[in-house]
């Protein structure tokens, strides 16, 4: 996946009604293939974004965003979690996440 495509899935997984920014919140049930082609995006992002020193603030927000929401959902999941997001699977997107922002 380029840049160019990973920034559009970002984009529409954030603003769509049933994004994953809405299922993360709702903690639903989410398809491998779909957390596979988002996990594709942010390593697509984080390879991109190496080693430069200006991120444009709207993926900024959005990314932070994806981060904050999961983790708060995920505080509350104490017995059953979500199809699709293992704990494997929520660390992953966290340290990609993370790794867009490290030096």
């Amino acid at each position: 996946m380029n840049i160019e495509q990973a920034k559009i899935l970002i984009n529409e997984e954030f603003n769509s009604k049933n994004g994953l920014n809405v299922l993360f919140r709702l903690s639903q049930d989410i398809d491998d293939k779909r957390i596979s082609f988002f996990l594709e995006a942010l390593r697509s992002i984080e390879k991109n974004y190496r080693n430069e020193i200006y991120i444009e603030r709207d993926l900024v927000y959005k990314l932070f965003n994806f981060h904050q929401t999961l983790q708060a959902s995920q505080n509350h999941w104490k017995n059953d979690r979500p199809k699709g997001l293992t704990y494997e699977i929520c660390f992953e997107i966290f340290t990609t996440i993370g790794n867009v922002f490290a030096d």
